[in-house]
Formats: C-alpha cells, sequence, structure tokens
C-alpha cells in the first residue's frame, strides 16, 4: 500500500489544572516521540508556533489572535501513513493529549499539474523535499571539537540539520555552558582525542553519563553512557562547525525522568556507534 502524508496540527491550550512540571514532563514525553517517530519514518519535522502573529485580509493587516484559546494553533508536523485512520492511531500516542492539546489530521491534497501528479517542476520538487524529508539519501559528516583542536569529532549522520533541533537540558550543568545536544540512534561518532591528556569527564546528577570537555579550553563536546560493553552519545551542537544551520533549539528536561527512565531514553535515542581514537 502506497503511504501518504498528512498534516498533523496542535490545537488549544494546557489544562488550567496542569502543573508547570506536568506540562514539563508532557513536552519532554513529547520530544521522546517525536525523534522515535523521525526515526522510524511515520513523522516528518514540522515546528512549534509562536503566539504572536498577523492576520491579513482584505481589509488589510491587523494583530491577533485570531481565534478563541481553544482553536488557536500551537503547532504542526507531518505523519507518513497508511491511511487516515492509521494517521489518527499514530497520533493518538502523543503525551501531550493527556493535558489538554487536541489534534487535528488533514490529508496532503494530491499535487495536480493539469490533471498529472507526475508533471510537478524539479524545482518545485527539490523545494519540497528539503522541507519535509527529516533525513537525506546519503550520511553527511559534521565536523567540530573543541576550541583549541585537543578534541575533534566527525558525527556521520542522515539527519538534516536545518530540520533538527537541538535539545537544551535544563539542568545547571549544561545551562552553564549553554549545550544543546544532538544525536541520532542511527549514526556514528568518532571521536578524536590529539592531546589524550587534556580530554576531562565530569559527572553531575545521577552519575550515570559522563560528560567529555577539554582541559584546556573548557569546551563541552559530548557526552556518553556506558552500558556494559556500548558506549552512547549525544552532540553539543554548540561545537559542531555548523552550529549555526540547525533548527531552533527546544527545551529538554531529563532530570525529571527516573533513573531507568532517562537510560532506557539514552539508549533509543542517542548514538550507538561511538569510538575513540587518538594521535
Amino acid at each position: 500500500m502506497t503511504q501518504s502524508d498528512y498534516l498533523l496540527i496542535s490545537r488549544g491550550q494546557w489544562d488550567e489544572s496542569a502543573s508547570p512540571q506536568d506540562v514539563q514532563a508532557a513536552i519532554d514525553r513529547f520530544y521522546a516521540w517525536y525523534e522515535r517517530g523521525l526515526a522510524d519514518g511515520v513523522l516528518k519535522p514540522g515546528s512549534r508556533l509562536e503566539m504572536r502573529g498577523k492576520r491579513v485580509t482584505r481589509d488589510g493587516i491587523t494583530d491577533g489572535p485570531f481565534a478563541e484559546a481553544k482553536e488557536l494553533v500551537g503547532g504542526y508536523w507531518f505523519i507518513v501513513a497508511d491511511s487516515l485512520e492509521d494517521a489518527a492511531r499514530i497520533a493518538a500516542q502523543n503525551p501531550c493529549l493527556a493535558f489538554g492539546l487536541e489534534l487535528e489530521i488533514r490529508p496532503l491534497e494530491a499535487a495536480r499539474a493539469r490533471g498529472r501528479r507526475d508533471e510537478r517542476n524539479a524545482a518545485g520538487l527539490a523545494l519540497e523535499r528539503r522541507l519535509m524529508a527529516p533525513i537525506t539519501e546519503t550520511p553527511s559528516m559534521l565536523e567540530g571539537g573543541c576550541h583549541c583542536g585537543a578534541i575533534t569529532l566527525a558525527f556521520s549522520t542522515a539527519r538534516v540539520p536545518a530540520d533538527t533541533a537541538p535539545r537544551a537540558c535544563d539542568c545547571s550543568f549544561c545551562r552553564a555552558h549553554g549545550a544543546a545536544w544532538v544525536s541520532d540512534a542511527a549514526a556514528q561518532l568518532v571521536l578524536r582525542a590529539h592531546r589524550p591528556d587534556r580530554v576531562r569527564r565530569y559527572r553531575q546528577g545521577s552519575l550515570a553519563a559522563q560528560f567529555l570537555l577539554c582541559g584546556d579550553c573548557g569546551v563541552l563536546v559530548a557526552v556518553v553512557f556506558e552500558d556494559d560493553d556500548r558506549t552512547y552519545a549525544a552532540v553539543n551542537a554548540r561545537c559542531l562547525e555548523v552550529r549555526d544551520g540547525f533548527a531552533p533549539v527546544v527545551p529538554a528536561s531529563p532530570q525529571k525522568l527516573e533513573p531507568d527512565e532517562k537510560t532506557a531514553r539514552w539508549r533509543e535515542l542517542w548514538i550507538a556507534d561511538v569510538r575513540w581514537t587518538t594521535d
């Protein structure tokens, strides 16, 4: 069966009875669900929307808001599914539904260029692919490292930076370093220690993960979690050469998760092929 794309629209506001902790936990679970969906190919990137805006009609331009609170659109994404019913079942797994938000799913109308779907021009098709595809056809190498060059890294991923929103952890350590994390379970990360004696490892919070920093320039480059004989990692997007090419940063609050929930999330979302090399 040929799959189709469906627009997923998030509407409404959080329940008044929901605490800030409830809302943040729901947002964290949403991004975990969203990233799994991207990896599985059942979701395509969209974006949350700011509340400010403009309304344009034949009568002129006015400021928003444009609808009652329950009808305000807070964001949009895309679902890849076999049918509208299948898309609705996927959307029903969105954790934000538990706290008052509502979702609307709409099929995208098939392209019709003089009655023939395949006659879209090449430029329009290329633009559509750039906007809607979460991954490239082949992996790209994202390079970076610390400021002084003691530690460099190569992140081989099929993710498109412009469609990838780094996660800004709200723990005091990550906030102090301005870290924003990117990962891809299907990617490969090669860390190279040009001066091995300058690699510093730091643990905090649950002590399960190790932050990797340069002992000379102090730049935070990555975080790793060692689980038996496997190492999982996430990269600080701020230390990559394409740091300005990513989508806007989104908040994350893993410290609110239980320790076993946190490590399970790392195993699922972090880079699973991590290698160390030295000069």
